[in-house]
């Protein structure tokens, strides 16, 4: 089940939109599930989550890098180690693992 599915059943929506305070920064001003950016369930309705501040980028999502069209096919010049749609395990980290440490923060806006 992915995050798609888990939108449409309401027990597990539920999990979705409750906030989590170990991935939310204690600085930051956010509203516990993010409005701003919802995301569709396969049903197509839309539905706000929990705002999380710490997230592992996959760096593969097109249309997020300045001057990038959209269906470019340049996600492939940027696949990452979270990239979507690909099971990246510890294995495919070439150098290892023993001195790599993967955060991310991301800003809310406004």
């Amino acid at each position: 089940m992915d995050v798609r599915d888990a939108l449409d059943n309401a027990t597990q929506r539920l999990l979705l939109q409750t906030p989590v305070n170990a991935f939310r920064c204690p600085s930051h001003i956010a509203p516990a599930t993010n409005d701003h950016r919802p995301v569709r369930g396969r049903a197509g309705t839309r539905y706000p989550v929990d705002t999380s501040h710490y997230v592992a980028w996959d760096s593969g999502s097109r249309g997020f890098i300045p001057g990038e069209a959209s269906g470019t096919g340049a996600t492939a010049d940027r696949a990452g180690f979270f990239t979507m749609n690909r099971a990246t395990g510890f294995r495919d980290c070439p150098d290892g693992l023993s001195n790599t440490f993967i955060v991310g923060e991301r800003a809310y806006k406004q």
